[in-house]
C-alpha cells in the first residue's frame, strides 16, 4: 500500500502497530528492533533519514540509522551540538525552513528540509531521540506527529531495552523500573505493556536468566521456562507456589534462603540475594545464584510484588572448588618443599658433628682395653650417635637428600619377600589381607625405600587399630589422562604402579591431615613415635616421582595410596661387586679434601690407622698444591661434596688430567644435585654418607680401591 493512502486511511495507527509487532515478534536481539523500527518509520513517512539517539547521562549514542549509509554523517563530532539541541526539547518539534531555529539550521546545512524530532521517555526517565529527517512535504506533518508521539512509547522501551541486552548486569533493577511504570500505565497504554513485555521476556531468554514473580497478595509465583530448565523440568512440571520452591532447596540451605526473603520483605536488606542448592529433576543438587526486589507496595509501603532471577552457577562453585584445592596443593607442596629444605641443611650441620663425635669415640675404642669402665662409656656414645644418624637419615630421606641405589623391581615379588616380616610387626590380633595385582609393572626404586616405606605405614595401621582389626596391602596397575586429572585433583598424567595400605582404624581427621608428612609431627604419646615415619614416606616416593592420596574419616580407617611411575625400559642392575672383609686397610696414597678441620684430622687418623699415606688439604687449592709437589702415586681421591672456592665434582675432574688412574670416593652430610639428582647418585659415582664408622669408611675405601 502507497505511504500516501496509508496516511489517509483511518486505520492506520492500528496498522502501524500490527506492523510494529511483527517487526519485535522477528528480531533475535535489540539492535535487530532497531533496525527494523527505523526501516517502517522511512518507509511509512517518505523521510530521507530516520535515526534513534540514546541519552546515557551527558553522552549521546547514535542507536540505529535508516538508511545505514548515514552512519558516518550521524557519528560525526559535529552532529553533538545537533542532539543537545534534541536532549533539552520538552515535547515534539517540527523544524521548518520557513520558521527559523537552531536545529533547523544545522540540519539545512547537511541538505535536511523539513523534520521532526520527537524525544524518548520510560516513564520520567529520558532515554533518548528519534529525528525524522528529510519530510517530503507539509501535508501529513500534524497526523504523521501524532503517530510518531505515539510510537515514541514503544521506541523508548526499545531503546532502554538495547542498553539492557548490552549490561546485563543492570536487567534486574531496569526490569523493576519498567514493571512499575507499566503498571502504573496500565489501564491507558495495555498494548505498550504488552509490547514491552514481550522485549524484555526475550531479553531475559537471550541473557539465560531464570525469571520469576511472585504476587505476595494471591501468593501465586510466576516463573519463565528457562526457570524450569536449570532444574531439568517443563513449566508444566513444577506447581508454582513458595512451599514448593522451599522444598526443593537443599535442606541445609533452606532455613538460611527463607530468612534472606524475609529480611527483604522486612525492609532489613535493599536486595534479596543468596547463593543456595536446589535439588533436579533427576535427583542432583545445582548451585542457584538467587537475586530479587520488591517491585510494588501499596500506600502505606506494605510489599505486594517481588520479582527476581535465578542463574545457574555450578559450574562457577566447582571451578572455585577446584581452585582453592589447587591453591591449598600448592600451598602444601611450597610449604613442604621449604621444610624440606631446611631439614636437608640441618641433617648435613648434624651430620658433620656426628661423624666427629663418633669418629672419636670409635678410635678412643680402639686405644683401651674393653675391659676398663670408661670402654663402655665410649659404647653408649657411639650407640647414642647411630641412633642420631638414623634421624638425620629419615630427615634427608623426607629431603630427599638421601643416597639410592635405584634398581627395577615386581612390587609383588619384593612385598612377598617382606610378609613374613610385616606380619611379625603387625602382630596376630590384626587380620592381614594381601592382594597383589595381576600382571604387575615393573618400577625402578631402591628396594631398601620399599621396606621403609611398607615398614612405616604398617606399623602406622598397626597403631591405629585398637586391639582386633584388619590391615590390607594391594597393588595394581593405573594410567591417568589428561582428562581425568582434570578432574581429580592432584592426579599427574602417566602410567603408574599402585600400591595401598588401607586398615579399619581410628581414622584421621581433616586438620591433621594436613600435617601428617611434616617431620617431628606426631599424634602419638611422648615415646612411642618421632612423626619421621610419613616424612620418609614422602620423601621416598617423591625422590621416586611418584605420588600419594590420603582418604580418611575419624572412625572409618584410612587407606594410603602410592604411586610410582612404570618402567619401560628395564635395565641390568647387576654390578659387578668386590666383597671386602670389614676394616680390611692397605697402603695406597689417598689425597683428602675435607673444609671442615675436626672431620679432616679424624678421617686422617682413620685412614692412616688403616694403613694408608694421606695427603690432607683443607681446600682444593691446597689440594693441587699437594699434588704438585707429590713424586710418586695418588691412588684415590676422598674428598667432601660441598667446599668453598669449588666443589667435589669439579676437584676430581680437575685432578684427571693430571692422574688418568685416580679413583675418586665423594662424602657428605647429604647428597647434593653435583653428584645427584634428588639423591639419586648419578652413574658412576661413588659416595659414602656422613657420619661413617672406620669399619664403614675402611669396607668403601676398600672397595673403591679394588673396583676395576
Amino acid at each position: 500500500m502507497n505511504p500516501d493512502n496509508l496516511r489517509k486511511d483511518p486505520a492506520f495507527t492500528a496498522m502501524t502497530l500490527d506492523i510494529l509487532h511483527n517487526v519485535l515478534s522477528r528480531a533475535d536481539n535489540p539492535g535487530r528492533l532497531v533496525d527494523y523500527l527505523t526501516e517502517e518509520i522511512r518507509e511509512l513517512t517518505g523521510a530521507r533519514c530516520v535515526l534513534f539517539i540514546q541519552c546515557l547521562g551527558a553522552v549521546h549514542r547514535v542507536l540505529g540509522v535508516n538508511p545505514a549509509r548515514h552512519l558516518t554523517w550521524a557519528e560525526a563530532p559535529e552532529r553533538e551540538s545537533l542532539y543537545h539541541i534534541t536532549h533539552n526539547l520538552s515535547a515534539a518539534e517540527v523544524w521548518d525552513p520557513a520558521i527559523p531555529s537552531d536545529g533547523c539550521r544545522l540540519l539545512q546545512q547537511d541538505g535536511f528540509a523539513l523534520s521532526m524530532a520527537i524525544p524518548l521517555h520510560v516513564g520520567a526517565v529520558r532515554v533518548g531521540a528519534m529525528l525524522v529527517l528529510g519530510l517530503p512535504d507539509q501535508q501529513h506533518i500534524a497526523s504523521e506527529m501524532k503517530l510518531l508521539t505515539t510510537l515514541a512509547t514503544i521506541v523508548a522501551l526499545v531503546v532502554r531495552n538495547s542498553f539492557l541486552f548490552e549490561n546485563q548486569e543492570a536487567i534486574i533493577a531496569e526490569r523493576t523500573k519498567e514493571l512499575a511504570f507499566a503498571a502504573s500505565q496500565r489501564k491507558k497504554a495495555d498494548e505498550t505493556l504488552r509490547e514491552s513485555q514481550e522485549c524484555l521476556e526475550f531479553v531475559l531468554k537471550g541473557s539465560q536468566l531464570g525469571f520469576w514473580d511472585w504476587n505476595l497478595e494471591t501468593n501465586v509465583v510466576k516463573r519463565n521456562e528457562r526457570w524450569a530448565e536449570m532444574l531439568g523440568y517443563k513449566l508444566d512440571e513444577i506447581d508454582f507456589t513458595v512451599k514448593h520452591w522451599l522444598d526443593l532447596i537443599h535442606p541445609d540451605d533452606r532455613s538460611m534462603a527463607k530468612q534472606s526473603i524475609e529480611d527483604h520483605l522486612e525492609g532489613r536488606t535493599p536486595m534479596h540475594k543468596i547463593e543456595y542448592r536446589m535439588l533436579t529433576k533427576d535427583g542432583q543438587f545445582r548451585w542457584i545464584f538467587d537475586q530479587a526486589q520488591i517491585v510494588k507496595r501499596d500506600a502505606n509501603g506494605r510489599p505486594l510484588r517481588m520479582s527476581g532471577t535465578h542463574t545457574d552457577i555450578t559450574e562457577h562453585k566447582r571451578a572455585e572448588a577446584e581452585t582453592a584445592s589447587l591453591e591449598s596443593q600448592l600451598q602444601q607442596a611450597q610449604k613442604m618443599e621449604a621444610i624440606g629444605q631446611l631439614a636437608g641443611g640441618v641433617a648435613h650441620d648434624f651430620n658433620n658433628m656426628l661423624s666427629v663425635i663418633l669418629g672419636h669415640a670409635e678410635m678412643g675404642m680402639d686405644q683401651m682395653d674393653p675391659s676398663q669402665p670408661l670402654f663402655a662409656n665410649l659404647q653408649e656414645i657411639c650407640k647414642a650417635a647411630m641412633r642420631s644418624a638414623d634421624i638425620t637419615r629419615q630427615l634427608l630421606a623426607f629431603a630427599r637428600k638421601q643416597t639410592v641405589a635405584p634398581k627395577v623391581l615386581d612390587l609383588n615379588e619384593t612385598v612377598e619377600g617382606m610378609l613374613k616380616m610385616l606380619r611379625r610387626l603387625i602382630g596376630e590380633d590384626i587380620d592381614f589381607a594381601w592382594l597383589p595385582g595381576f600382571r604387575l609393572w615393573p618400577v625402578r626404586m631402591d628396594p631398601s625405600q620399599l621396606d621403609q616405606i611398607l615398614a612405616n605405614l604398617c606399623v602406622n595401621a598397626r597403631d591405629a587399630i585398637a586391639g582386633v582389626g584388619k590391615m590390607t596391602v594391594e597393588t595394581g596397575n593405573n594410567a591417568f589422562d589428561e582428562e581425568y586429572c582434570t578432574t581429580h585433583v592432584g592426579f599427574v598424567v602417566g602410567e603408574y604402579v599402585r600400591l595401598s595400605v588401607s586398615d579399619n582404624g581410628c581414622g584421621i581427621n581433616e586438620e591433621t591431615l594436613a600435617h601428617i608428612f611434616e617431620p617431628f609431627f606426631t599424634t602419638k604419646g611422648t615415646g612411642k613415635g618421632t612423626g619421621l615415619g610419613l616424612a620418609t614416606v614422602y620423601g621416598a616416593v617423591k625422590q621416586n616421582n611418584g605420588f600419594i592420596r590420603v582418604n580418611s574419616e575419624p572412625g572409618r580407617g584410612t587407606t594410603f595410596t602410592l604411586y610410582l611411575p612404570r618402567q619401560r625400559d628395564p635395565v641390568d642392575d647387576a654390578a659387578a661387586t668386590t666383597v671386602v672383609e670389614p676394616a680390611v686397610g692397605g697402603h695406597e696414597t689417598i689425597l683428602l679434601v675435607e673444609d671442615e678441620p675436626t672431620i679432616l684430622t679424624m678421617t686422617r687418623t682413620m685412614l692412616e690407622r688403616l694403613g694408608y699415606t694421606v695427603l690432607s688439604a683443607a681446600t682444593p687449592r691446597e689440594a693441587f698444591r699437594l699434588v704438585s709437589a707429590h713424586s710418586g702415586a695418588i691412588h684415590l681421591l676422598l674428598t667432601d661434596v660441598i667446599m668453598p672456592e669449588m666443589n667435589g665434582r669439579d676437584l676430581a675432574q680437575s685432578l684427571l688430567p693430571i692422574n688418568r688412574q685416580l679413583k675418586c670416593l665423594f662424602m657428605s652430610g647429604y647428597t647434593s644435585d653435583i653428584i645427584a639428582q634428588q639423591g639419586i647418585l648419578d652413574e658412576g659415582v661413588q659416595f659414602i654418607q656422613k657420619p661413617f664408622s672406620k669399619n664403614e669408611l675402611a669396607k668403601k675405601v676398600r672397595g673403591v680401591l679394588e673396583k676395576r
